[in-house]
């Protein structure tokens, strides 16, 4: 593609679906290798948070990052109860915030760990919203703050954390900028219905893939 429209397109998005199975799935859009792997953080793995404190047990983590300085940093992850979890560029929008006495305070870098080694479902994430202050600070001065924003969701409920002024609850997050933030306004979170139309999906799969095929020899 020609650079202008490459960079047009280029985006991480998540979407969750609520049918007869719960799914979170999100891609991970750019060109660079972070290193990043899966990841599996056992229930009596010792979590040391900047201003919280993690039970031991906690819930078991399983999901895709890096690890640095024993800490997994998850670029998306679930606990063993379902509950799942995924954060994506928000450049330029994301607000941290400084340390609040009365506040669950918990760093960026710290926020998926916290959540799915804490909470079981998202009634207990909710809960946590309610004191939660996303705090302005970093790892280290090797991995600086990223900007952010999470989608957070289990099998009956979803929502999206933006560390500003407003939150929104979509079922559907992507990496936003100004010229594509309008296309996602109206989103709405009933289920898409194509269930119904699996048939005619199907059929025009299977012409596709023999056409494809057949070019292909």
């Amino acid at each position: 593609f020609p650079p202008s429209f490459k960079e047009a397109i280029t985006m991480c998005t998540a979407i969750t679906l609520h049918h007869d199975h719960f799914l979170l799935g999100r891609n991970l859009d750019f060109d660079i290798d972070y290193g990043q792997k899966v990841l599996i953080t056992p229930s009596r793995f010792p979590y040391h948070f900047n201003h919280a404190k993690c039970p031991l047990p906690h819930h078991a983590i399983i999901g895709m990052g890096i690890e640095q300085g024993g800490f997994t940093h998850y670029f998306d992850a679930m606990n063993d109860q379902g509950l799942a979890m995924a954060g994506l560029n928000f450049v330029g929008n994301a607000i941290y915030h400084p340390y609040t006495e009365g506040k669950t305070n918990i760093a960026q870098f710290e926020l998926i760990p916290y959540v799915l080694s804490t909470c079981a479902d998202m009634k207990e994430v909710r809960t946590l919203l309610e004191t939660l202050n996303i705090c302005d600070e970093e790892f280290s001065p090797s991995l600086p703050k990223a900007q952010l924003h999470w989608i957070i969701a289990d099998q009956n409920d979803c929502v999206v954390i933006e560390s500003m002024a407003k939150t929104h609850s979509f079922n559907t997050v992507a990496t936003l900028s100004d010229s594509c933030f309008k296309n996602f306004l109206f989103i709405s979170g009933n289920s898409p219905d194509i269930f119904s139309k699996s048939e005619n999906l199907f059929a025009e799969g299977k012409k596709y893939s023999k056409n494809s095929l057949s070019a292909m020899r």
